[in-house]
């Protein structure tokens, strides 16, 4: 992931995320573009169709997605892919709660 972020390899860590079904992957890929200073790469890693975000890491993208110029509409959906995940985890938490 370093070394993808490092060189801006944006394909090759887009498919390491992609294919590695781990949150944490995911996250740690879009912690190290965002350091870098790499906004709208993060951003567009994490609202490809098969990636797995978490709701914190999409929030967070979100904001700062905000504070650049241009980048309002990677924020929108980013916010509400964040509402959408957070809504299927709400929603099954709900359910085992009320098996319980």
């Amino acid at each position: 992931v370093d070394a993808c972020v490092h060189l801006e390899r944006w394909p090759e860590l887009l498919e390491l995320v992609r294919h590695g079904e781990s949150l944490e992957l995911t996250s740690m890929a879009a912690d190290k573009a965002l350091a870098r200073g790499f906004v709208q790469e993060a951003a567009e890693m994490l609202l490809d169709g098969d990636v797995k975000a978490s709701v914190s890491t999409l929030l967070a993208l979100a904001e700062r997605c905000k504070q650049h110029d241009g980048l309002d509409g990677h924020a929108k959906e980013l916010s509400l892919r964040a509402e959408k995940t957070g809504g299927i985890s709400n929603s099954h938490d709900t359910q085992e709660g009320a098996s319980s």
